[in-house]
């Protein structure tokens, strides 16, 4: 078994988690040692330094900006937001918002199928990694936050925070079994904690793995292409899975297994930025609400994963950039599952506080509220950390030790 292969088996197994690459235990010194000038090593710290941001980028995309729905139907306004407000809450939460999922798919679909093997125990060890790292903690966190919205529905000092038709508001001491089934799994809509679509979809590619592993590699070309053709024309005609998941893990998924490698657009990331510059530049002539501005919105969000992976190499040149994100990607699956409901209190609180009436009030509240909620899970991972690491570990499904 070549070092490659090691440093990739060590990897998925928990054994040498991306943490342990960039902070060895001294137990770990040894597979270090193996690991550290692999291909499969650079992989790992490459992916690492863009982690914390694009989870920080998922947050934005979940904040909004300029009005919130307390309970009984009242509404707090900082009255009509300016164009550069819109414009940077825009750019912010949907431009660059927009490059989060895609990329974690595709990065997903590659890490599964990397070092591959088509004999032995290899597929079923994956499954049962993604198993513990992604259903376990659907499930979980989907569980707690039913415990927790059920209370604070009904507890006088928190009841001011659901309103609405949202599914937060709905009452869920009313609900079904079939409804504690969908918050839990999100099977015909998303589960409770919306952002956990994800963590859904990205099960559920697992779980088709096998029959894309089987397939020939021209029929495996051939959904890539037509689950790309479908994304970009918008004609995805299900929920569940969404097309991006579809598109994005299998693209990854063809590159791994072909050998490809993840961050082969290195040397054109010139010509890339050219043409997210030109598809910048469309988007704005064309009406905003046509399936040509939608087409060219994906084809954007395509442009941007390449040049997020891209950019990774020039971050790992910067040491003291490169170590504060390595060192914050280790957390930044938490912040991902924990930050709502928290992100929609503390943005309803800053609110009340506050009362803003301007735009630029609405701006800071739109970043305040997100540095917030960023800094309170940063916080309880480290408590968590050194004195409850085993249920640290639970919660994020074997991330931690």
């Amino acid at each position: 078994m070549t070092s490659s292969r090691i440093a990739v088996e060590e990897c998925d197994a928990g054994r040498l988690s991306s943490a342990d690459v960039a902070f060895p235990e001294p137990g770990k010194v040894a597979a270090m040692r193996v690991a550290i000038e692999t291909p499969a090593a650079s992989l790992i710290r490459r992916l690492q330094v863009i982690r914390f941001p694009l989870v920080v980028s998922v947050i934005f995309h979940h904040n909004g900006m300029g009005t919130v729905r307390l309970a009984d139907g009242i509404n707090m306004s900082a009255g009509p937001l300016s164009v550069w407000a819109q414009f940077i809450q825009g750019f912010i939460s949907y431009g660059l918002g927009g490059i989060r999922m895609p990329t974690f798919f595709l990065i997903s679909g590659y890490l599964f199928f990397t070092g591959f093997d088509r004999g032995g125990d290899w597929l079923f060890k994956k499954m049962s990694s993604r198993t513990r790292s992604v259903l376990a903690p659907l499930i979980v966190w989907n569980a707690i936050a039913i415990l927790l919205l059920l209370a604070a529905q009904n507890i006088g000092p928190t009841r001011v925070f659901f309103s609405g038709s949202g599914a937060w508001s709905q009452p869920i001491i009313e609900f079904g079994w079939f409804d504690y089934l969908n918050a839990l799994l999100g099977i015909s809509r998303d589960p409770i904690l919306y952002p956990l679509w994800f963590l859904r979809d990205l099960f559920l590619m697992c779980l088709l793995a096998p029959l894309y592993f089987v397939l020939p590699r021209f029929v495996q070309y051939s959904l890539v292409a037509m689950f790309g053709v479908l994304w970009l024309l918008d004609a995805w005609p299900y929920e569940v899975p969404t097309v991006q998941a579809c598109f994005f893990f299998a693209f990854g998924a063809s590159a791994a297994m072909a050998k490809k490698n993840l961050f082969v657009m290195d040397p054109y990331l010139k010509w890339v930025c050219a043409v997210l510059l030109a598809l910048v530049v469309a988007g704005a002539l064309v009406p905003a609400d046509g399936p040509v501005a939608s087409t060219l919105t994906h084809l954007k969000h395509l442009a941007g994963v390449i040049v997020v992976l891209t950019i990774s190499r020039y971050l790992l040149r910067m040491p003291k950039t490169s170590s504060l994100l390595i060192r914050l990607s280790a957390p930044s699956f938490l912040l991902f599952v924990a930050h709502e409901p928290l992100l929609t209190i503390v943005r309803k609180t800053m609110y009340v506080l506050f009362v803003p009436s301007s735009s630029a009030a609405a701006l800071s509240i739109y970043f305040g509220a997100v540095a917030c909620t960023v800094l309170l899970i940063l916080g309880a991972y480290y408590l968590a950390e050194r004195y409850a690491p085993r249920t640290l570990s639970a919660l994020t499904g074997g991330r931690s030790v």
